[in-house]
């Protein structure tokens, strides 16, 4: 009985979400010239895209809406036995020995409301080119997939020719109407990522680059994702927040601390005014001179607060404060420490910090380009 009332309970809730829920698929599984979704055959469908047999800047109709693309893609059969079916290969490369630095743009238009929730679903597998085949695939990572809510479906890019290998400049930041995927598995294999939109207002276009980050010098990107759709969902409006953290979670973590991977993020509170129903935590790590590392571009020392605190895992810093000198209170006896707000300085030093995959980075600086030559406490309070 137990059991049937489990079942009877999730039937109910699917039966819930997708009566309040409606999903849009673009498919590009499909044969090309049936893109459009109107059921019927153009065999000139590519022939306005301003690119050659593929989607360009100029729109073109899939499964209703407006798809827009810019940089190096291709449209490719997938043959078996029993049928045929396609694939759309986006290509995002860094460092490798056989091209520059590029990525993939792709725009939807889609008239995203306010006060709804929007779930984004891409589909497809995952595939690397193995740097030419030059280099082991353990030393190549995946590359990203920026997702944003837009006003302007136009994709704007600085390449000579928009079907051509380029690196598209863009915004890289997260908040509420711009997301990153950073997956660090680079097995070739089916993937399925999804991020949800809650908007305050109304957007007209979904803007997705498929993007080699981060971009040091030393991480080569050698991505392939053949996606098979686009899904877009929507929901009942759900609340966002409180807080947008993300990394470069794709690569491993950077030692010594590298200004490459820091990504602009947006804190926000939700709109009942209680974005925190638990206590902060609260710890009080201790730095030894000795751990602090020299910062990649040799300007500074860092270090991660997770290699002197067990199991931290950041999602909101509330404050990060430095002990200084001892102070004396009126009463005999009464001593307490100097509470030095970071960013600030103390003895000579400058320190700052930045959140990088749920943990806290701390960077020094002063005029002698040296660690701390003593011991330095600190107060972290966080969610």
């Amino acid at each position: 009985m137990k059991t049937l009332k489990i079942i009877i309970t999730v039937t109910f809730l699917f039966f819930v979400k997708n009566l309040y829920s409606q999903t849009t698929i673009l498919d590009f599984t499909r044969v090309p010239q049936t893109y459009a979704g109107d059921g019927t055959y153009n065999p000139n469908y590519f022939d306005n895209s301003g690119c050659s047999n593929k989607f360009g800047p100029n729109p073109l109709i899939v499964n209703g809406y407006n798809l827009r693309s810019v940089g190096v893609s291709n449209i490719f059969p997938v043959y078996t036995n029993t049928s045929t079916t396609y694939k759309w290969s986006l290509y995002a490369w860094g460092n490798t020995k056989t091209g520059q630095r590029c990525n993939v743009g792709i725009s939807v238009e889609y008239p995203f409301k306010a006060n709804k929730t929007y779930e984004i679903e891409l589909n497809g597998v995952n595939d690397h080119m193995a740097d030419g085949h030059e280099s082991s695939p353990k030393m190549v990572y995946n590359g990203v997939f920026w997702i944003k809510l837009d006003d302007n479906p136009a994709l704007v890019t600085n390449a000579p020719d928009p079907c051509m290998e380029w690196y598209m400049q863009f915004e890289k930041s997260v908040g509420r109407y711009s997301k990153l995927i950073a997956d660090g598995v680079i097995a070739i294999e089916n993937k399925t990522y999804r991020v949800k939109f809650s908007p305050l207002e109304a957007k007209s276009a979904l803007k997705i680059i498929f993007d080699s980050s981060p971009t040091a010098p030393d991480i080569i990107i050698d991505n392939i994702f053949h996606l098979k759709n686009i899904k877009i969902t929507e929901m009942p409006y759900e609340e966002e927040g409180p807080s947008y953290i993300a990394s470069y979670t794709n690569v491993p973590k950077p030692h010594p601390w590298n200004p490459a991977y820091e990504i602009p993020g947006v804190v926000v509170r939700p709109s009942n005014g209680y974005a925190y129903p638990t206590r902060p935590n609260v710890v009080t790590p201790s730095i030894p001179t000795n751990l602090w590392t020299l910062n990649s571009d040799g300007i500074g020392y860092s270090i991660y607060l997770s290699d002197v605190i067990s199991n931290l895992n950041v999602s909101q810093t509330i404050y990060l404060d430095l002990l200084g000198d001892i102070t004396y209170g009126p009463r005999p006896g009464q001593q307490g420490r100097q509470s030095i707000a970071v960013p600030g300085a103390y003895q000579g030093n400058n320190y700052t910090y930045t959140t990088f995959n749920n943990d806290i980075v701390i960077t020094v600086k002063n005029s002698t380009n040296t660690p701390p030559v003593n011991p330095i406490d600190f107060v972290l309070t966080y969610y």
